[in-house]
């Protein structure tokens, strides 16, 4: 369910009412949480009724370019976006998380020092958890200077540094989930840089970029589907595992399976990834939800 009425930040939304109704997470999703009186409300409020805040950390007053602060941004000449925007509502929220005991979950991470902030206070026993997007794992800034707006996101892409860091962040378990974040945007939402939406198409490249990670040794295949399936199904409190009786929700694939994102393989009615036209490693070849198959590779 939405965190404020409208996504506009300025007044929570009835998390009561909300609760009864099924939500079991509560997010403004890409509009951050700017008011931080409001925001210890939530996580004060949500701890008593035993729900999860989720929080896109950019700093408003600071995130106003449209890529990463560095060699691409002043080769460029375009407005950069500074790494201290997430860094400080991450800081923010992990503090008050810490003070209020109430559940965060700091979305779509990108910087060294974010990580490094996560690490301190889960070592301390906040009840913080966090995500990653499988493009901060896999692409630098430089891959704008190839694939222009398709590679603009908030956040935006990083250095090598952050990528290191949060490669170590997914080893060490400092990051609990692997997100997509699939943002499809039409064609003409992507044209000149700077007045292009961010985001990428996520669903159907998700797991071949996961396996990335694994045919270089970063994880292994049982620490993958923690990232991908346990652990954002134990946040939400969404049932989970292979056993007699449970829900049949399975995903089959194979990690072997090469293709080509194309017009005739995707899925989604968006174009808007550096993978577009790249022969992929690792596909989902069956969907199951509830005992019946809803999506199979070919069909």
């Amino acid at each position: 369910g939405a965190l404020t009425k409208g996504r506009q930040g300025k007044e929570l939304t009835d998390f009561f009412a909300l609760k009864n109704a099924g939500c079991v997470a509560l997010t403004d999703d890409g509009s951050p949480l700017m008011d931080s009186r409001l925001m210890e409300k939530a996580l004060r409020l949500a701890r008593q009724l035993g729900l999860l805040v989720m929080n896109h950390c950019e700093d408003d007053g600071l995130a106003r370019g449209h890529i990463n602060e560095g060699y691409v941004s002043s080769l460029l000449g375009i407005a950069h976006r500074s790494p201290s925007a997430e860094d400080v509502l991450v800081a923010r929220d992990c503090i008050l998380s810490y003070h209020t005991k109430g559940r965060i979950h700091i979305q779509h991470l990108s910087s060294k020092l974010s990580v490094e902030i996560i690490r301190f206070f889960k070592e301390k026993s906040a009840p913080i958890s966090c995500e990653v997007n499988p493009y901060h794992l896999l692409f630098e800034e430089e891959e704008l200077l190839k694939s222009g707006a398709n590679a603009k996101v908030n956040p935006p892409l990083r250095r090598e540094e952050d990528i290191q860091a949060l490669l170590e962040g997914i080893k060490d378990r400092t990051i609990d989930c692997i997100a997509t974040d699939h943002a499809p945007h039409a064609k003409k939402e992507k044209g000149l840089l700077e007045s292009a939406m961010p985001g990428m198409i996520g669903l159907q490249t998700a797991l071949p970029m996961a396996l990335e990670l694994v045919r270089r040794e970063i994880i292994n295949l049982k620490r993958m589907v923690e990232l991908l399936s346990i652990n954002p199904a134990k946040l939400l409190g969404v049932e989970r595992g292979i056993k007699v009786g449970a829900p049949a929700n399975l995903v089959l694939f194979n990690p072997d399976q090469e293709w080509v994102l194309n017009e005739e393989t995707n899925l989604s009615k968006s174009q808007n990834t550096p993978l577009w036209g790249k022969t992929l490693k690792g596909r989902v070849v069956i969907t199951i939800k509830d005992g019946k198959i809803v999506y199979k590779s070919g069909a």
